[in-house]
């Protein structure tokens, strides 16, 4: 009886998390973000200070949502962070000018805190119960799917929305958030294994003192943080530069394409790990990607958009093996705490991306601060290519 309880509770919460990841990312303004906060803003620095805002927000808060999600549980975690990514979108679609945008990021990036190592850790912990972390890397590839379905079919919605209204278009990214609200008080606490007698800053201490002691995890921080930061804030900005070539309902049905791309490479990312290895992955989806976004952004003409969208595919194997190679770094203990300290750095390094390209795109264009985000993107390569050799 108890062994099918605790498989009861594994079935749900796995359930349950696929389910949760496609609502959260149900949000038809996902691809046009970057333009509809510009036109309110009314520049592209403070459009993309609306997601600096963001990430600086979820960089203040991680280490803090990191021991809360520790010490309260990993369901309480979500619930909260379904209450402000619901407000968040609600400030958006309300939004009058620039005020409410940035109170709208700001409620965001707390979201985003709670969200972000905190869910993955009730991933690996729901596996425990069963002793199955090693499927870790399916199960997240898997789950992982379902945000990029939910990113297609939203931005196909949203570019025929778009058309008529970008506003509507926010509003219409509403109901999917409190549905995921809805859903997150019907998860599961899974067993942990921690000291609930230590305080939390000891527990933070304790996690900031395994990840000194642990080299390699410590480089790969300093290579997600950065591939992180600058890949997401051009991710963000790469629609702004696509409206120079093609109409904007085009733009929704390309983004629909490559969303589709990323959840395929979600999907079969475990068995791609199996076969080449974690780091061999991440190498090759690195230089592949690079290449082809690079040649897109250089020729800028029609196939642009199409040569940038193609290696998408790459997006979701490389995402599943970092994320399997932190987990098994990470400590069970102290699992989301040091999951919130690789995402906090990674914010703040989105902050000054976000920031750097919406000036030089201010100053030079698009086409310019595309190109430089791609090149340091690409710097962190090497650090794989060592961690690789040193592990052989």
């Amino acid at each position: 009886m108890i062994a099918a309880t605790k498989r009861t509770s594994v079935n749900r919460n796995i359930k349950l998390l696929y389910w949760f990841n496609f609502l959260t990312d149900f949000r038809l303004y996902g691809p046009f973000a970057i333009i509809y906060f510009s036109e309110i803003a009314g520049s592209y620095v403070l459009g993309m200070g609306i997601f600096s805002l963001t990430q600086l927000t979820s960089a203040f808060f991680e280490l803090p949502t990191g021991v809360l999600s520790d010490r309260i549980g990993r369901r309480k975690t979500i619930i909260l962070g379904a209450v402000f990514s619901s407000t968040a979108i609600l400030c958006y679609a309300a939004a009058p000018g620039a005020i409410i945008l940035f109170l709208g990021g700001f409620m965001e990036g707390i979201a985003r805190s709670l969200y972000s190592g905190n869910n993955a850790a009730m991933l690996f912990d729901t596996l425990a119960e069963e002793d199955n972390e090693s499927s870790y890397h399916h199960y997240f590839g898997r789950m992982s799917a379902m945000y990029q379905v939910a990113l297609g079919i939203a931005a196909l919605l949203g570019g025929l929305v778009g058309v008529y209204s970008l506003n509507l278009v926010m509003w219409l990214s509403l109901p999917p958030q409190l549905c995921a609200l809805g859903l997150s008080f019907w998860f599961v606490e899974p067993k942990r294994t921690e000291n609930k007698k230590t305080g939390s800053l000891h527990h933070l201490f304790e996690a900031v003192a395994h990840m000194r002691k642990n080299p390699r995890l410590m480089w790969l921080t300093v290579a997600q943080s950065v591939s992180f930061g600058f890949g997401e804030a051009k991710f963000q900005f790469t629609s702004a530069f696509f409206l120079t070539l093609w109409p904007l309902w085009a733009i929704g049905l390309l983004r629909s394409v490559a969303n589709a791309l990323a959840a395929t490479g979600f999907w079969i990312a475990g068995h791609v790990i199996d076969r080449f290895q974690h780091l061999r992955v991440i190498i090759f989806c690195g230089v592949a990607g690079n290449f082809f976004n690079l040649v897109g952004v250089l020729l800028a003409n029609m196939f642009s958009p199409l040569i940038i969208v193609a290696p998408s595919v790459l997006y979701g194997l490389s995402t599943t093996a970092r994320n399997h190679l932190f987990q098994q770094n990470f400590t069970d203990e102290q699992r989301a705490t040091l999951g919130s300290i690789v995402s906090l750095l990674g914010s703040v390094v989105f902050a000054f991306a976000a920031f750097l390209i919406g000036w030089l795109a201010d100053s030079y264009g698009a086409q310019a601060a595309m190109v430089i985000a791609i090149i340091i993107q690409a710097l962190v390569i090497p650090i794989y290519v060592i961690l690789f050799r040193s592990s052989e």
